[in-house]
């Protein structure tokens, strides 16, 4: 047999990092909102590679979580942080 992918049209929605999903019953993320946490529930759209596209009530621009599942297992919504930012290499 044969594995095919079948695509039949460009999902609309956020590209974000796997590494930013929590998975289980109902797929999620935690994004920054006022200096806490917030769990966002989210509709997976697509998967490739590292990235994953998904609808939800998130809003442009907004702050994503992004760790090893077992950092992100041990958050809280409404958790105090101070978001770090990387930046890539030149």
């Amino acid at each position: 047999s044969v594995g095919v992918d079948l695509v039949f049209g460009e999902p609309e929605g956020f590209i974000l990092p796997l590494k930013s999903l929590l998975s289980g019953k109902q797929p999620a993320v935690y994004v920054v909102r006022e200096g806490r946490l917030a769990l966002v529930p989210v509709k997976l759209l697509g998967q490739k590679q590292d990235l994953f596209i998904c609808e939800g009530l998130l809003k442009p621009g907004e702050t994503v979580v992004v760790g090893d599942p077992g950092l992100l297992l041990r958050l809280h919504p409404e958790e105090k942080v101070s978001p770090m930012f990387l930046r890539s290499a030149p």
